[in-house]
């Protein structure tokens, strides 16, 4: 009912290049995994599978950081640091200004 209400549907679809982990050494992968975010009220939500395991990461604003080039999209979150492959530019640049929104919108 949020997502409606905030007009929230999430973004647009990620590839998944790397992991950088605290707990364990950096993840390659062999095949090609997409993701979407979705934006919380407070924090972000993603979920992906790798090899039959799925995973779910769900980072609170505040411990949330981002970077945002040409073509790749790097998360770090309070355990891992994520990169991505942006497929859609003009979508990235719509998730990045509902990000920052969501961002500095929290009530702390």
């Amino acid at each position: 009912f949020q997502r409606i209400i905030n007009n929230n549907y999430g973004s647009c679809r990620y590839l998944l290049s790397s992991i950088k982990s605290q707990l364990i050494n950096s993840i390659g992968f062999d095949e090609n995994i997409y993701l979407n975010f979705d934006l919380r009220k407070k924090g972000i939500v993603y979920y992906f599978r790798i090899k039959n395991t799925e995973y779910v990461e769900f980072c609170p604003y505040p411990m949330l950081t981002f970077q945002s080039n040409d073509n790749v999209f790097v998360i770090q979150t309070d355990k891992n640091i994520y990169k991505f492959n942006i497929l859609d530019n003009k979508g990235h640049r719509e998730f990045i200004n509902n990000l920052y929104n969501y961002k500095n919108n929290i009530r702390l």
